[in-house]
């Protein structure tokens, strides 16, 4: 399973463009992408704002439900990130370096493909196909009735991506 939201014509040509302030896009929780563990998550991404925490795909950090958990890739203070938190009390990220050539600060303005890959192990995060960082962890993607949402956490409610996002995929494996 899985799934994909995808614009026609080349990288940029037909990707959302987010002011990072109040703009996002809502996927709600279809039933293709309730699944728990294995996960991967990928995107061409082009910010423009790299400070405080700046979600390119995110589900879940919805009060609302339980358990309150996350499952995310996105900008944490310059540097790109991925992983899952669960209540506050259990999480694993992986996190790229916060400046230099392989940061988000270093792509300001270019476009850069993310992904985040959990294999039932560890947490891998990849920029442009490298690996750049990961994390091992028992847990995968955890099991919530969030919602998900590219250019904002879950809910829609912050976490603010400023830039453009293309070719968002999401699957179980």
């Amino acid at each position: 399973n899985g799934a994909s939201i995808t614009a026609p014509g080349q990288r940029g040509g037909g990707a959302v463009l987010l002011d990072g302030i109040n703009d996002y896009v809502q996927l709600g929780n279809p039933a293709g992408l309730r699944f728990t563990g294995q996960i991967s998550i990928a995107a061409w991404v082009r910010p423009s704002v790299t400070s405080l925490i700046r979600s390119i795909v995110s589900k879940g950090s919805d009060t609302s439900a339980a358990p309150n958990g996350e499952t995310f890739l996105r900008i944490n203070a310059g540097a790109y990130q991925g992983g899952f938190t669960v209540d506050a009390a259990a999480s694993v990220m992986a996190t790229g370096p916060a400046s230099g050539a392989d940061s988000a600060l270093g792509d300001i303005d270019k476009w850069t493909h993310l992904a985040i890959v959990y294999d039932g192990t560890t947490w891998r995060l990849y920029r442009n196909g490298v690996e750049i960082s990961s994390g091992v962890s028992a847990a995968g993607a955890p099991d919530n009735t969030s919602r998900w949402a590219i250019g904002a956490r879950g809910p829609g409610d912050q976490r603010f991506f400023g830039g453009q996002i293309d070719e968002v995929r999401v699957y179980d494996r």
